[in-house]
């Protein structure tokens, strides 16, 4: 893949939202194990998992994806020059005390780098995407993506 354009970075943010609405159908009744590193894990890690994972392969096929409860089980690819990183479910001990601070995570690792990135918080409904400009939008979990209707860019004030 040479450039993540606008049309590859919805694809990937509509695994992210659909991983949203799986993690949400566990939201309050969740149970965890724990990883050998002690952290917690459930089951809607798995499913938001074996949602992108698939996904971004069958969209960018050949691009390595290193997912974290994968990884935790002992499956690393090599990484190459490029490839994507995924946390399914990041702030699982958030999402178990039934907090709202949680999120879907998938960055575009390019050259050692970050090339790309979807972060998406479910329980707000809030999705931030990017790549050379930054987007949000709001979109609920299970809600289909509208292509470009609702996003309001992001600028940063300089430093």
């Amino acid at each position: 893949m040479s450039a993540m354009d606008e049309t590859a970075l919805e694809s990937v943010a509509e695994l992210a939202v659909r991983a949203g609405f799986a993690i949400m159908q566990y939201f309050g009744k969740a149970k965890a194990q724990l990883k050998s590193d002690g952290s917690p894990v459930t089951l809607a890690d798995a499913e938001a998992e074996a949602i992108i994972t698939p996904g971004l392969q069958r969209l960018f096929p050949g691009t390595p994806v290193i997912a974290e409860e994968a990884a935790s089980s002992g499956i690393l690819p090599e990484p190459d020059k490029e490839f994507f990183l995924v946390d399914p479910l990041d702030g699982t001990r958030e999402f178990l005390a039934g907090n709202h601070d949680f999120t879907v995570n998938i960055g575009l690792v390019r050259d050692l780098a970050p090339a790309a990135g979807i972060i998406y918080a479910p329980a707000s409904g809030r999705l931030w995407v990017g790549a050379d400009r930054c987007h949000t939008c709001d979109i609920a979990p299970g809600e289909r993506m509208k292509s470009g209707s609702n996003w309001r860019e992001v600028h940063v004030r300089p430093l």
